[in-house]
């Protein structure tokens, strides 16, 4: 009788341990990465604090076990969890995602905004929460009020410090190259503006819906093009603007520009292997307008002539445009910055000071201190000479964009510049942007003075417009920020950010 027993026993445990043994000893590995933090200045204790919390709220003995990239079994990890924490102002938002290891698949978005730095420890336990629940199948506790998970693109709703109403900051998601330049137009003929980026390679066209930011085509340049600007307008009038795509020849180092149009479900090249540079400008007296200028082969590249383009047949016909001083197509805008009825001239010198000449060509004012810069350049043979390679190439850096625009709505124009901080110094073939800001400056009786700004940003200010990006009848600053490891120009990664207004008496700069 007993040895009967003893035998249901032990087949019942045997049963058990069959069935529960697997589940048991499955224990979930996830592979943590440290966060990375987007702030003005370093935050180690932040990121140390974040890092150690989760390793500590994941570590459940049986169930999951938290570990890094660098441990010797991560290749058998289940999932991977990544993070970002962007610090503006006062505020933050914290970004996560956990994917399958083996996929890539996404398991779990995560998307919190808080009102001060001390909230990211909060998401961080709210995020491990979830992963417990939502992954783990583990109970926690109360959870926190559900909260929209990430999209593509997260609108931030950050709060920028002012006494002016505050600014609605969005952001894109981030892609793994280097956005060198953008520009928003209606592409494809439907009434509505598509936003069009660029890296060195390739064009995207894109469209805001809502928060996401998606993908409509691509295209490439081609085998030894490099892409220098990107321009969008319609120069030729058939209500569909065309993409302006300013393209150096890396074997000759000189312009090879294409003009491609939307033809509904691709590009048609209207013009290829064109030898001038192009910029595209929007104006508030005369509409759109397309400008071009050939560079020289010498170290003085742009001091030729600036032209205004237009269509005639297939071929874009030049008429000389005069500009003052030293400007370049590059440096120049023009719109009533002095809100006193006329339009003046506003050119960006190649040091980055401001010069803002009368309609009558005299100069009214030039500024005391630098703006702009640009990890854009031309090259050309310069004056060293190597015995084995011949004269080294030099290079000619460009200068940013500059807008006269009232994007307050007040009624008064201002003008909007970038500032980037190149930390490169007196590096003459080298730009290394550390951060960089967008201000608003206005004019008074002793020139233009900055009456607010954008909160500073890590990295480069790469390029910037102001346009109806999200198609809601309101224009927006719209900027890309690039960050690399290294020097600029090294492979990195890149972000799209808009926002409806620059807060005015929003502090120093430093």
């Amino acid at each position: 009788m007993k040895s009967g027993k003893t035998t249901i026993l032990l087949t019942l445990f045997l049963i058990f341990t069959w069935i529960a043994g697997p589940a048991l000893a499955a224990t979930t590995r996830i592979v943590v990465k440290p966060f990375t933090i987007e702030a003005e200045e370093p935050y180690p204790f932040l990121e140390k604090g974040i890092f150690k919390m989760l390793f500590s709220r994941l570590q459940i003995p049986g169930t999951s076990r938290p570990m890094l990239e660098t441990d010797p079994e991560a290749g058998t990890a289940d999932y991977v969890l990544t993070g970002n924490i962007l610090i503006f102002g006062e505020g933050i938002s914290t970004d996560a995602r956990l994917v399958d290891a083996k996929t890539g698949a996404p398991v779990l978005s995560f998307n919190r905004l808080g009102e001060t730095k001390g909230d990211a420890l909060a998401h961080v336990n709210m995020l491990a929460d979830e992963i417990k629940s939502e992954v783990l199948g583990i109970t926690s506790g109360a959870k926190a009020a559900p909260q929209a998970t990430e999209q593509p693109a997260v609108e931030d709703q950050a709060r920028i410090r002012g006494e002016e109403p505050t600014a609605t900051l969005w952001r894109s998601q981030t892609f793994d190259e280097g956005i060198i330049s953008l520009a928003l137009a209606d592409v494809t003929g439907d009434g509505r503006n598509e936003t069009v980026i660029a890296s060195r390679s390739s064009m995207t066209l894109m469209t805001r819906e809502g928060k996401a930011l998606k993908k409509i085509a691509a295209f490439e340049t081609g085998m030894n093009l490099e892409i220098l600007t990107v321009d969008a307008g319609d120069i030729n009038g058939n209500k569909k603007a065309e993409i302006y795509l300013t393209c150096i020849d890396q074997r000759t180092k000189r312009p090879s520009s294409l003009v491609v149009e939307w033809n509904g479900t691709g590009f048609t090249t209207l013009m290829d292997n064109d030898s001038r540079l192009f910029r595209v400008m929007e104006t508030k007296t005369r509409g759109t307008l397309l400008f071009g200028q050939t560079p020289r082969d010498k170290d003085k590249m742009l001091d030729g002539q600036v032209s205004q383009l237009s269509w005639q047949g297939n071929a874009l016909v030049e008429s000389p445009y005069k500009l003052p001083g030293e400007a370049t197509l590059y440096s120049f805008t023009f719109g009533d910055v002095m809100n006193n009825g006329s339009e003046a001239i506003i050119t960006l010198t190649l040091d980055g000071r401001i010069e803002v000449f009368s309609d009558d060509g005299r100069m009214a004012w030039k500024s005391p201190e630098g703006y702009g810069g640009s990890a854009n350049y031309l090259e050309y043979k310069g004056y060293l000479y190597n015995r084995n390679d011949g004269f080294q190439m030099s290079r000619f850096f460009l200068q940013q964009r500059l807008f006269v625009a009232d994007l307050d709505g007040d009624g008064k124009n201002s003008l909007i510049v970038v500032k980037n901080v190149d930390e490169a110094g007196v590096l003459k073939k080298t730009r290394f942007f550390s951060k960089g800001i967008i201000l608003s400056l206005a004019w008074d009786e002793m020139g233009l003075a900055p009456e607010g700004r954008t909160r500073s940003f890590p990295g480069y200010f790469s390029d910037y417009t102001i346009g109806d990006m999200d198609n809601d009848g309101k224009q927006e600053l719209v900027f890309a920020i690039s960050r690399s490891e290294g020097m600029v120009g090294q492979r990195n990664t890149s972000r799209l950010y808009s926002q409806d207004r620059i807060a005015k008496n929003a502090g120093e700069f430093y």
